[in-house]
Formats: structure tokens, sequence, C-alpha cells
């Protein structure tokens, strides 16, 4: 997932890049380049997880330079 400022700076980033950095350096916020879809069977099966392993579902969708399995623990350890 890349994502890329509101104002304009098309440089594309990854979440990792922006995470701390706030706003753009244009002073825009960062949106994804692209939307993941989420079908209704994903929804589903969404409906049965856990606080912490819906939230791993989601974010999953936005992170992907964040290893799974680091991914899962942070959201472990943050929905306890």
């Amino acid at each position: 997932m890349r994502y890329i400022s509101t104002r304009g700076d098309k440089t594309e980033r990854h979440f990792c890049d922006i995470l701390l950095e706030g706003l753009a350096p244009d002073g825009g916020l960062y949106l994804p380049v692209t939307y993941p879809r989420v079908d209704v069977q994903t929804l589903s099966r969404w409906r049965e997880l856990s606080y912490a392993d819906l939230a791993f579902e989601i974010l999953s969708l936005y992170i992907d330079d964040i290893p799974s399995d680091d991914l899962r623990a942070l959201c472990a350890k943050t929905y306890t």
C-alpha cells in the first residue's frame, strides 16, 4: 500500500515512511493511492473475530511493510 498527499505531491510513500512524519511535506494529509475492497464474505467472517484480530485484519489492508506476525503481535498487545 502506498500513500500520497492530499495537496498534490504525488510522491508515493510506504506506511512506515509516513507513520511518524505527520503531515506531508506540502502540508497535506496522506491518503492511500487506492482503497482496498472488502466483500460480503469477508465482512461476515470478520463479525466472528475478537477486537484485536479484527484490528489486524483491517490494518493489514493498509500496512504491507510491517511483517504480518509483528503487526498481529502489536494488535494483540494494544487490544488486551
